[in-house]
């Protein structure tokens, strides 16, 4: 119990941080499809630590409380932070990843969006044209299955490591690049 939370600690007050803090962490990282994503705008705020210093100090009461024995209020503590941690994540920290992983192509889809346009990903797995987007089974299916001579509007995106890999049969055009992602239609 006391690694888990204090892995929690570290990664609550750490991700705000080293988001808030980009310049400090970027020349640690190596890998080129991390740092394209980290280009990405999005507001860290130092504030935003607090969060998992409430964390840990709400641990570290309820494991003091486990040492003196007082077993049903240190679960309770315990109960509780751990509830406020996962609406905190919810509320605060997912909308902001999901604007690194999915951003650009949600606004993508959403920019495009309208009853006969199709959209599907290449080269990468994603549910978000399927919401965004407004795409059924039988669109995509249609996507994959014809070329397009049926008049409809047909979108892709693709991961812009992965662009090079699209076989040129699928007579794609590129529409352009962003945060880590290609656009494409036919």
């Amino acid at each position: 119990m006391i690694s888990i939370g204090v892995f929690w600690s570290i990664v609550l007050i750490g991700i705000p941080f080293s988001g808030a803090h980009i310049d400090i962490i970027q020349p640690f990282i190596r890998e080129p499809n991390i740092i394209e994503l980290l280009k990405i705008k999005v507001q860290w705020q130092d504030w935003e630590m607090v969060f998992g210093i409430a964390f840990a100090f709400f641990f570290l009461v309820s494991l003091v409380l486990f040492f003196l024995k007082k077993n049903i209020a240190a679960v309770l503590i315990l109960f509780l932070s751990s509830g406020y941690i996962i609406q905190i994540l919810s509320i605060y920290f997912v909308p902001k990843f999901e604007k690194y992983w999915q951003g650009s192509m949600i606004e993508f889809y959403q920019t495009n969006k309208n009853p006969e346009a199709n959209f599907a990903p290449l080269n990468h797995k994603s549910c978000a044209h399927l919401f965004y987007g407004r795409t059924t089974k039988t669109q995509i299916e249609t996507i994959d299955t014809l070329p397009n001579t049926t008049g409809r509007e047909f979108y892709y995106t693709s991961p812009k490591y992965s662009q090079d890999s699209i076989p040129a049969n699928y007579h794609l055009t590129k529409l352009y690049e962003k945060d880590g992602y290609v656009f494409w239609t036919k």
